[in-house]
């Protein structure tokens, strides 16, 4: 992958090896971006109850909802509805921040279904007895925690003078990554030994955080384009990454909604997995083209290689199968968070994809 550094004169340019030079002003303009993205894309107007060829979609800024951005901006759920026979569909998207807002979009009816974590998912599917379930991976890609603490080398180091920035505490997929760590460290009933350090912080001013070295966090889970644009400072480093707690790649980003819709609506629900499938075919043939749509639709600052180079990272993966998905069920079962432990990682996902080679 294309390394990305930080100059003290604010220029851009090429290091001897042909490396990509980030600027500072660059990383935190693109954070600021990311944290400020459009807060409506709306193709047409669509109406309170859906029907087939209407569907609502309310998703977070980032790169784990990078094919859904894609999706929207090239058109391709109103090309495979009408390919389908639905002549006028009524598609929209919502872009907001933080995970509570989109569950409860969709919870209260607002919209139809939502792209995050698959932990937030599995609790609500257990507590709604299935009502709520996932249709299909998005994105497979790693979470990895930084810090600029030079005495901390791994997870065990920290103290009560740290503060691990989170985008949620306790229940979101980089406190739960965390926690299993921490099992994994001290035994299954210290799960939440840490949990007391960690703090909510957007990524992006995680980012700014360990840019500056001016914040009480001295600690960011955080996730891409996010994890690398705050290495470029020379400060931070990593020192965990979820593959290695979860023992391989696995699912990220999830998009999820009612079983009822998913039921009720089987033509959209099918454009919608035909739309992202030919997205990831996008991403992984031509990942610069995808890049420049992707700074275009967000309205990112970021140079057009530094998104080509997340896309072009083999652990940054883009399809619809959820990788290891059952490691989240069992653990959010150990500890509690869910009564029911799933035989299968087919409980929790749509039919639609139960064909696929999920786990």
């Amino acid at each position: 992958m294309t390394s990305l550094m930080l100059t003290a004169n604010g220029r851009q340019q090429k290091s001897r090896e042909g490396q990509l030079i980030i600027t500072r002003r660059h990383a935190l303009m693109g954070s600021a971006a990311l944290l400020a993205a459009p807060a409506l894309i709306v193709k047409t107007s669509t109406p309170a109850r859906a029907e087939e060829g209407q569907i609502r979609i309310v998703r977070q800024p980032g790169m784990g909802h990078l094919p859904l951005t894609l999706m929207m901006e090239l058109n391709l759920l109103e090309k495979h509805l009408k390919a389908a026979g639905i002549d006028k569909p009524a598609v929209s998207m919502r872009v907001v921040s933080g995970s509570t807002a989109t569950s409860d979009a969709v919870i209260s009816g607002n919209a139809d279904m939502t792209s995050g974590a698959l932990t937030s998912l599995l609790t609500l599917w257990d507590k709604t007895k299935g009502k709520y379930q996932a249709l299909c991976a998005i994105t497979t890609q790693p979470m990895q925690l930084d810090t600029i603490n030079p005495a901390v080398k791994s997870v065990a180091d920290f103290t009560d003078n740290d503060r691990i920035g989170l985008p949620g505490v306790k229940t979101s997929y980089h406190a739960i990554v965390l926690q299993m760590e921490t099992a994994r460290l001290w035994g299954i009933d210290q799960y939440a030994r840490l949990d007391h350090l960690t703090v909510f912080i957007s990524p992006p001013d995680g980012v700014i955080a360990m840019l500056s070295g001016k914040s009480q966090i001295s600690a960011h889970f955080t996730s891409a384009p996010f994890m690398y644009q705050e290495r470029e400072g020379g400060k931070a480093r990593k020192i965990l990454d979820s593959y290695d707690v979860l023992g391989g790649p696995h699912v990220f980003g999830t998009i999820w909604g009612s079983a009822a819709y998913f039921e009720k609506n089987p033509v959209t629900t099918k454009a919608l997995l035909a739309a992202l499938s030919e997205v990831m075919d996008l991403v992984k043939n031509d990942p610069r083209g995808m890049a420049q749509t992707y700074i275009k639709a967000d309205n990112l600052k970021f140079p057009p290689e530094f998104v080509e180079s997340m896309l072009r990272d083999p652990q940054n993966i883009f399809e619809l199968a959820p990788r290891n998905s059952m490691k989240f069920a069992e653990f959010q079962n150990r500890i509690g968070l869910i009564k029911t432990k799933p035989a299968s990682w087919k409980d929790y996902y749509a039919p639609a994809v139960h064909h696929l080679q999920g786990s």
